[in-house]
C-alpha cells in the first residue's frame, strides 16, 4: 500500500505539471471570456496544487519524483489537436475545450480521491488532508465548467453555423429547456469568475469557487 500511494503521488505530480503547461494554451484559445477566466483561475490553482504535492512528498520523507501520467498526456494531446484545427467555429471549439478539461478533471478526481483514502488508511493524516483539499478544488472546478457548458457555451455551440446540417430530427429549444435565461446566467458567471481571478490563497479560491458554483446551480 505504501508503494501504491507513492505511485499515485508520482502520477499526480506529473499530471499537474502537464496541466500547468497546457492551461495557458487552452486559455489563449478559448473564445468565450468567461471560459478563458475559468482556465486562468484553474492555472493558479494547479500551481498551488503542485506546491501542495511537494509538501506531501516532504511529509513522507520522500524525494520529489514523477511517473508518466499517460491518460492526462493523451487528453492534452487531443486538446492540442482541437486547438490546431483550422476553420473551427469558436463556440464549438470552446465546447470541445470544456470537454477536454473535464476529462482531465474527472481523472484527477478519481486519482486524488484514491490517494487521499489510501493515505488516511495508512495513518498519514496530514497527507490525506492536503490531498482532500486539492480534491475539493478539482470537484468545484468541474462544477464551474459544467455550469459554463450547460448555461452558455454549449447553448451557443448548438446554434453555430451548420448546426442544422444533420437530417436526424431534433427537439425544439423549448423541449431542451434552453432560454435567454441561460445566457443571462452565463454573463453573471463571467462576472464572478473575473472576481475570482484576483490573487487569492488556495483556501480562499476554493471557498469562492464553491460559493459561485452553488449560486449558478441555484439559478
Amino acid at each position: 500500500m505504501e508503494n501504491l500511494l507513492l505511485h499515485e503521488l508520482m502520477e499526480l505530480y506529473d499530471a499537474e505539471q502537464q496541466i500547468v503547461k497546457a492551461l495557458p494554451k487552452m486559455a489563449k484559445s478559448a473564445q468565450d471570456a468567461k471560459l478563458r477566466a475559468a482556465f486562468e483561475l484553474h492555472l493558479k490553482q494547479s500551481q498551488n496544487q503542485v506546491a501542495r504535492l511537494k509538501k506531501v512528498f516532504g511529509i513522507l520523507g520522500r524525494d520529489i519524483e514523477s511517473t508518466d501520467c499517460d491518460p492526462v498526456s493523451g487528453i492534452i494531446k487531443q486538446a492540442e489537436g482541437l486547438i490546431a484545427a483550422k476553420n473551427s467555429d469558436p463556440s464549438v471549439l470552446d465546447a470541445a475545450l470544456i470537454s477536454a478539461a473535464q476529462k482531465v478533471e474527472h481523472y484527477e478526481i478519481a486519482l486524488y480521491g484514491s490517494a487521499a483514502s489510501h493515505a488516511r488508511m495508512l495513518g498519514y493524516g496530514e497527507v490525506a488532508k492536503l490531498l482532500a483539499e486539492t480534491l475539493r478544488e478539482e470537484e468545484e472546478t468541474d462544477t464551474v465548467l459544467t455550469q459554463l457548458a450547460k448555461k452558455r457555451v454549449n447553448v451557443l455551440a448548438a446554434r453555430a453555423p451548420f448546426s442544422n446540417a444533420r437530417t436526424a430530427p431534433r427537439e425544439s429549444e423549448d423541449e431542451k429547456g434552453w432560454s435567454t435565461g441561460a445566457l443571462v446566467t452565463g454573463v453573471a458567471l463571467g462576472a464572478t469568475l473575473a472576481m475570482l481571478y484576483m490573487p487569492k490563497t488556495g483556501g480562499q479560491m476554493r471557498r469562492q469557487l464553491k460559493e459561485k458554483a452553488e449560486e449558478v446551480i441555484a439559478l
